[in-house]
């Protein structure tokens, strides 16, 4: 609904010309009017407030508001921010990207002796062309899946088709792995069938003999689909984790025959995780994975600059390994540092912004309640807002759930009674003889079960690891600034 400048009622579309309809309202008449002769009776232009409130978003494409003539809704899931900026139909996008790329294999690359390549080939549909950051979440895929359409209708009389058709495969399956923590079962299983076409098409390409360079080109989409399958697998439980270590396996493996610097230490680290699903955690592997991920950060902030999408992802993957390893104070500081970088950079919308949120915000400190039995609960805050000084309750909200579903009920327990997991954050308080201590954070890594003690590793370094009874320790439910 907009208002006509003439009449002042307020009308539907259908009441003005395409033309009328993206005026504003002191230039708009409604075709009423124009076939009345009615003049403008808005003669002043309104104000801002006015504008926005009048002024939806519109497609940066075709300019339309709302639904296009086939109901497809406007869309944004990328990096741009504000009312406006960014919004399209789906049609309009990949018909936007189809036009693109037609023009680059049928004028560019003639003109540089037939050479592709492929980042430019499949940007249109990989990327928003506002704000040069990749499409996110389902619209991503949407659109992988419409540069698949592309090559297979425009491609089968070029060559290398088969191989220009992995390429276009690999871009679709390449996000559905990334989104395999949130992608649906169909998704997944639309998954697997393109890691099984993708090796189909690479073992007739094997079976053709191919070059050596060929064949190494054949190789690393090998290895990519087995990792990227792997991806999917993992993120299906326990006995998915089991059918994706063979598939980690082989892309480590073909990484060290190629010398590929990235998928081979990626698929390592991704067949650690999926073997401690299978058979459990192994300490010494995970503080080497710890080092792996901090050099691989270090590197993305060093090539590319901290504000980099691949720097922020590294720093996240190095963050969820930190909390693994049971080092949640260090994780913490990185997830508060990453995540003003990537709301600056990417806005509040952003899935990678959401998933850090989540991992600050809506922190739970976990802790069991030992009596008859153990109740694993959410612990809130001390009785009152006090230190647990001698016989002081601590505030739960449980049971949790299987399904990490928290109840409602919140009550009072003795800390006396209250199991601390490792990983979990806390202060030293009344040490007699080591008052230097006292006052100091760090991290639970280790229990010591018959003297009820815990090992404490302190965020400040040059402190080592002293054990601590229990009721020298404050949970720390706000991490300090530094």
């Amino acid at each position: 609904m907009k208002v006509c400048g003439a009449c002042c009622n307020e009308l539907p579309k259908e009441s003005f010309s395409g033309k009328q309809w993206k005026l504003n309202q002191h230039q708009r008449r409604c075709n009423g009017c124009i076939e009345a002769g009615n003049p403008l009776q808005l003669s002043k232009p309104p104000t801002i407030e006015e504008d926005k409130l009048d002024e939806g978003p519109s497609c940066w494409i075709c300019l339309q508001e709302g639904l296009n003539d086939a109901g497809q809704p406007l869309r944004r899931d990328c990096s741009c921010r504000g009312d406006s900026l960014g919004y399209a139909h789906l049609a309009c996008l990949v018909e936007y990207a189809d036009k693109k790329t037609y023009h680059y294999i049928s004028e560019i690359s003639p003109r540089q002796n037939g050479y592709i390549d492929f980042g430019v080939l499949r940007s249109g549909y990989e990327k928003c062309p506002c704000c040069y950051n990749a499409y996110e979440n389902d619209l991503s895929v949407d659109m992988a899946s419409a540069f698949v359409a592309f090559i297979e209708k425009h491609y089968p009389g070029r060559k290398p088709y088969r191989r220009n058709l992995l390429e276009a495969l690999q871009l679709k399956l390449s996000v559905l792995s990334f989104m395999s923590a949130r992608t649906s079962q169909v998704q997944r299983e639309e998954a697997k069938r393109i890691g099984r076409k993708m090796l189909r098409i690479i073992r007739e390409l094997q079976a053709a003999a191919p070059s050596p360079s060929e064949a190494n080109k054949v190789a690393r989409f090998e290895m990519a689909v087995h990792f990227m399958v792997g991806q999917i697998w993992r993120s299906e439980g326990r006995e998915g984790a089991q059918r994706s270590i063979p598939m980690f396996e082989r892309s480590r493996d073909l990484g060290i025959q190629l010398g590929e610097t990235e998928y081979t230490p990626r698929a390592e680290f991704h067949l650690a995780r999926a073997q401690e699903i299978v058979y459990g955690v192994d300490e010494t592997r995970i503080a080497r994975d710890v080092e792996t991920r901090k050099s691989f950060y270090a590197q993305q902030i060093a090539e590319f600059g901290q504000d980099a999408t691949s720097a922020i992802t590294a720093g996240r993957n190095l963050a969820f390994t930190l909390q693994t390893a049971n080092r949640s104070i260090e994780a913490l500081r990185l997830f508060k540092k990453i995540g003003g970088i990537c709301r600056r950079v990417h806005g509040e919308e952003h899935h990678l912004t959401q998933q850090i949120n989540l991992e600050t915000t809506e922190r739970r400190i976990q802790v069991s309640l030992i009596n008859e039995t153990i109740v694993t609960v959410e612990a809130v805050r001390y009785k009152e807002g006090g230190t647990h000084e001698q016989g002081e309750d601590i505030v739960v909200k449980g049971p949790i759930t299987s399904n990490q579903r928290i109840g409602e009920k919140e009550f009072n327990v003795p800390w006396q009674s209250v199991y601390l997991p490792l990983g979990t954050p806390v202060s030293v308080r009344c040490l007699r003889n080591a008052t230097h201590l006292n006052g100091k954070i760090g991290d639970i890594r280790r229990e010591d079960e018959n003297a009820r003690r815990y090992e404490v590793h302190f965020e400040d370094e040059n402190l080592n690891p002293v054990l601590v009874k229990i009721e020298n320790l404050e949970i720390l439910f706000e991490l300090p600034d530094l």
